[in-house]
């Protein structure tokens, strides 16, 4: 194999590990994007349903 040809496989597998760390480094924003958002739902769902039993603080508390 000439010194080119494994030059550029190994230029090749570089660039490739890299767009999979960028891969997984997008796919964990993304999850904890997706957490937040279930959470907060979790949060508004919560406080409304304490406002509709009358549990709410009253303003300022």
């Amino acid at each position: 194999m000439s010194a080119l040809k494994r030059a550029a496989q190994k230029a090749s597998k570089t660039i490739s590990d890299q767009l999979l760390a960028d891969l997984y480094a997008i796919q964990r924003e993304h999850q904890f994007d997706v957490d937040r958002a279930i959470v907060v739902e979790k949060m508004e769902k919560r406080i409304v349903a304490e406002i509709e039993a009358g549990n709410a603080p009253a303003e300022g508390e």
